[in-house]
C-alpha cells in the first residue's frame, strides 16, 4: 500500500510538474511574443521619428526660401515705392499707359470691323463675278444649241 501512495504522490509530482513546465513554457512564448511587437513598435516610431524631423527640415528650408524670398521682394518694393517718390512725374505715367491700351483697343477694333466689313464686299464681288461668268457662258450654249 505503502508503495502504492508512494506511486500515486509520484505520478501527481510528475503531472504537476509537466504542467508547471507548460504553463511556464507558454508564459515565455507570450513574454517573447510581446517582446517582439514592442520591438516592431520601437522600430516603427523610429522610423516616423526620423521621417518627421526630415519634413521638418525640409518645412524649414523652404520658410527660410520663402523669407529670403519675401525678404527680396520687400526690398524691391521700398526700391519702387522710394523711385515713386523721388520722380512725382511718374505718377501720371499708368493713366498715360491705360489710355494708350483704351486708343490701342479702339483701334484694334477699328480695324477689325473694317476688315469684315472688306470680307463682305470680297464676297459679293466674288458673287458677281460668279453670276458675270454664268451669263457668259449661257449665251455661248444658246449658240451652240442654234446652230445644231
Amino acid at each position: 500500500m505503502l508503495y502504492g501512495f508512494r506511486a500515486d504522490v509520484e505520478n501527481l509530482n510528475s503531472h504537476n510538474e509537466a504542467e508547471l513546465r507548460r504553463q511556464f513554457e507558454e508564459r515565455q512564448q507570450e513574454t517573447e511574443h510581446v517582446y517582439e511587437l514592442l520591438e516592431n513598435k520601437i522600430q516603427l516610431l523610429q522610423e516616423e521619428s526620423r521621417l518627421a524631423k526630415n519634413e521638418a527640415a525640409r518645412m524649414a528650408a523652404l520658410v527660410e526660401a520663402e523669407k529670403e524670398c519675401n525678404l527680396e521682394l520687400s526690398e524691391k518694393l521700398k526700391g519702387v515705392t522710394k523711385e515713386r517718390e523721388d520722380a512725382p512725374g511718374d505718377r501720371a505715367k499708368p493713366d498715360q499707359y491705360t489710355e494708350a491700351l483704351a486708343q490701342r483697343d479702339r483701334r484694334i477694333e477699328e480695324l477689325s470691323q473694317s476688315l469684315a466689313s472688306q470680307e463682305k464686299l470680297v464676297e459679293q464681288l466674288s458673287q458677281e463675278k460668279q453670276q458675270l461668268l454664268h451669263l457668259l457662258e449661257e449665251p455661248t450654249s444658246m449658240e451652240v444649241q442654234t446652230n445644231t
